[in-house]
């Protein structure tokens, strides 16, 4: 794949993990399940753990997008903030009126709700992704000037920081000159560079790809045991997974031909969708009969579902002239 399409692949895949996160936080929310079960549902989220690394590779991607760049910072901005708070602003009016509504049954008080929401936090508990790419930007002018005129050995260092940082302030709060300096801010920071660091050696990487889909694959699998065992240590080791994950895309000798079109058109929506995807989840979660769907199809059910439906919807949209309003 080249590297325009592959990273169309990334922001694809990462799109339907985000689907099919939140579509089963319904079903989990719907279902009481032992912690220590080993029935279907658990097994159910062994199996579609890796689904959790879709914001990290939301966040790698445009790492490996934006910190190459040169460009003047008034430029960036305009370009950057004009494409994601154009649709956030929207949605969350239409979707905060729609939210605010159904939870109070009358108008009065939206809009002041509506304002109070989106300067705090967002009218739903999904659009925090969007404050944290907002804080990313900020950064990233200062970034591509470190980054671009460092050395590799400077780059590795930056990164291992960042990293180290960040486990050892998680979990060993005693060290103060660590763990005064933790938060999930510095773990994306990670990730946004480490995509772009990634993404300029991806012709070294394509050397070993067959040892890395072997890699892939352990990974997985051990990924899948620490779920059943204690799924809390999963939040580090996805740190492991997310990397391999957006690795083994970029540097994929595959062309994929076939489905290179529908990947285009997903990766093109995959904002408008993201804004989007929780109002036909909670539309659809009404149906009865999802919770009877084995747990571990539940997310291809989901998405086979959810994508569709939020697809024409902002197809609809654009074809109205409304495009650069909502995606």
């Amino acid at each position: 794949m080249n590297r325009i399409a592959s990273f169309d692949f990334v922001r694809t895949i990462a799109i339907l993990f985000v689907i099919a996160i939140h579509a089963c936080a319904r079903l989990n929310a719907a279902i009481v399940v032992e912690s220590n079960s080993f029935g279907i549902i658990h097994w159910g989220g062994a199996l579609w753990h890796i689904i959790y690394t879709a914001v990290p590779l939301f966040v790698m991607l445009s790492g490996a997008l934006l910190l190459g760049k040169d460009e003047p910072i008034n430029l960036f901005f305009k370009k950057r903030l004009q494409r994601i708070l154009i649709p956030f602003l929207v949605w969350s009016f239409v979707l905060g009126t729609f939210l605010y509504y159904k939870e109070n049954h009358m108008l009065s008080g939206c809009l002041t709700w509506i304002v109070k929401s989106t300067l705090t936090g967002g009218i739903h508990t999904i659009y925090w992704y969007i404050y944290l790419i907002l804080g990313l930007y900020l950064i990233t002018p200062l970034l591509r000037k470190i980054i671009q005129h460092s050395t590799s050995g400077l780059k590795i260092y930056f990164l291992a920081l960042l990293l180290v940082i960040y486990i050892l302030g998680q979990y060993l709060p005693c060290l103060q000159l660590f763990h005064r300096f933790v938060s999930d801010n510095l773990l994306y920071s990670f990730y946004f560079v480490a995509g772009y660091v990634i993404s300029i050696n991806v012709e070294q990487i394509k050397r070993y790809y067959k040892l890395l889909v072997v890699l892939c694959i352990c990974v997985y699998i051990v990924g899948m045991l620490i779920f059943m065992i204690n799924a809390k240590i999963l939040d580090s080791y996805r740190i492991i997974e997310t990397i391999l994950v957006f690795t083994l895309i970029i540097a994929s000798p595959w062309q994929f031909n076939r489905i290179a079109g529908g990947v285009r058109l997903i990766s093109t929506m995959s904002y408008g969708i993201y804004l989007t995807h929780f109002a036909i989840i909670s539309l659809l979660s009404g149906l009865s009969f999802l919770q009877y769907i084995n747990a571990a199809i539940y997310p291809l059910v989901a998405i086979a579902m959810v994508l569709p439906l939020n697809m024409i919807m902002l197809q609809i949209l654009k074809k109205m002239g409304l495009g650069k309003w909502v995606m």
